[in-house]
């Protein structure tokens, strides 16, 4: 006779929740700025963003859900900020590293290595739109 036991996982909540919701709000900004500007090189910076975050935002949710269970969103609104690309990218990266320092912010060092990579790529988005201009 086999027994089969279910268990129930928790569902995922806090600081690493919030950091996914924050980046697809980013790309979505980053798309829609990247329409707006009239500048080439901040349009290349923008479009370089909203297309490699996807990826990586998918690899460390499906990873923060085969941990924590799949994640619970309450409340989740986006409201299309109104700075300018760079303010917007200084103080998302800003965000990034709070978030990151909050308690009960997945410690993994998979995850980190992933929430690392999102980062690296605010930075060189951040150079992108100050230096290239």
């Amino acid at each position: 006779m086999v027994k089969i036991v279910a268990s129930v996982r928790e569902t995922a909540t806090g600081p690493g929740v919030e950091l996914a919701m924050v980046l697809l709000h980013a790309r979505t900004t980053a798309h829609i700025k990247h329409w707006l500007t009239p500048s080439r090189s901040d349009h290349e910076a923008l479009e370089s963003f909203y297309e490699g975050i996807v990826g990586l935002v998918d690899s460390y949710t499906e990873g923060l859900q085969g941990k924590y269970g799949k994640i619970r969103v309450e409340n989740s609104t986006y409201t299309f900020p109104t700075a300018e690309p760079l303010s917007y990218f200084l103080g998302l990266a800003q965000q990034i590293d709070e978030l990151r320092e909050m308690p009960g912010f997945p410690a993994e060092s998979w995850l980190q290595n992933v929430v690392d990579e999102i980062r690296l790529l605010t930075s060189q988005t951040i150079y992108q739109l100050r230096e290239l201009s």
